[in-house]
């Protein structure tokens, strides 16, 4: 899968490059050899009581969507392999009309091939993009993602925390926003533990360059629920703190780095299994900031943690830096 995703990163192109405006209502109701569009697809999801799978494709001119044509949609088996769902395919034309216009801003749609998963009502659960799957890859993992849709809709009232964290996981996941705001809150007000206070905290931060009083509070209340890290909370507070500090591009490297060596200074000997990752963290990010000298530093510190498995990767890592700091002093 790795390979499949680094190949898409290096051969993806947007597919509404070449889209312009044109006013038309739809005329069809089905295409590409008898899948349904979005209307008719809709209809019989909820008659059905199904989730519908909407392809967004534009296979006259798109070479990753005629791609996935050809590799899944053509033999007509995918419609057997997902009996658990209803398949509605919107292939684009070349020149864009109004309904295409009018899809791209109702589902917020970039790039071609788009993959959309809403439920029965309408709802939706989860959007992705283009990978090169083969027929059953693809069916392998919408099967997965109905699963767990399934699964957090059917969900009862009454609120066991473990349960509760297992389905925002899966939430998250399908990127289902309803649910994880919906899990969370519930989650912030009921847990006892600081799963769903460092989730907040982080969705807090996330979405603010500041830390507010609400956050500030969060992190009090997860610090007294964990004081000795035995839960790992601190450790995900400092790496929160470390990833929201990193977006201000002109903070001062020390400071952008201060979470994760207070937590090193606190917890580091007693969290051998994470403490390489954190000096390995810190040292790529100092190198990224020109600071080679300190970044070999933690990068060594790093290999010296490491277990047997992750101290090859590392040691070329090291060797990469050691050379490109000595390359910058001749």
């Amino acid at each position: 899968m790795r390979s499949k995703i680094l190949l898409f990163l290096f051969l993806s192109v947007n597919c509404f490059s070449q889209l312009v405006e044109f006013s038309e209502p739809p005329t069809k109701h089905y295409s590409l050899e008898g899948y349904p569009q979005i209307e008719a697809g809709g209809i019989l999801a909820k008659e059905q009581n199904k989730p519908l799978l909407i392809v967004f494709l534009g296979t006259d001119w798109c070479v990753w969507s005629k791609k996935f044509y050809e590799d899944v949609l053509e033999n007509q088996m995918i419609a057997k392999d997902l009996p658990e769902v209803v398949v509605a395919i919107e292939n684009f034309p070349e020149e864009a009309n109004g309904r295409v216009e009018e899809l791209k801003e109702k589902y917020l749609l970039q790039e071609l091939p788009t993959f959309l998963l809403l439920s029965p009502e309408g709802e939706k659960i989860s959007t992705f993009g283009y990978l090169p799957w083969k027929d059953k890859e693809f069916t392998g993992y919408i099967h997965k993602l109905v699963s767990s849709f399934r699964e957090i809709a059917t969900t009862g009232a009454e609120f066991d925390e473990k349960r509760y964290e297992e389905l925002y996981v899966k939430a998250k996941e399908l990127g289902w926003e309803e649910k994880i705001n919906e899990i969370l809150h519930k989650g912030v007000r009921f847990s006892k533990t600081p799963f769903f206070l460092v989730e907040k905290y982080a969705s807090i931060l996330e979405a603010s360059s500041k830390v507010s009083p609400e956050a500030e509070a969060l992190k009090e209340k997860i610090i007294a629920l964990d004081p000795k890290n035995q839960q790992g909370a601190l450790l995900q507070l400092a790496l929160i703190d470390f990833n929201m500090l990193g977006k201000n591009k002109k903070k001062d490297p020390k400071k952008v780095i201060a979470p994760l060596v207070e937590y090193l200074q606190k917890f580091g000997k007693k969290d051998q299994d994470n403490i390489w990752k954190v000096e390995w963290m810190i040292g790529k990010f100092l190198f990224t900031k020109d600071r080679g000298k300190e970044a070999l530093e933690h990068i060594k510190a790093s290999y010296q943690a490491a277990p047997e498995y992750a101290r090859q990767e590392i040691k070329d890592t090291l060797d990469y830096m050691e050379k490109n700091q000595a390359a910058s002093k001749s």
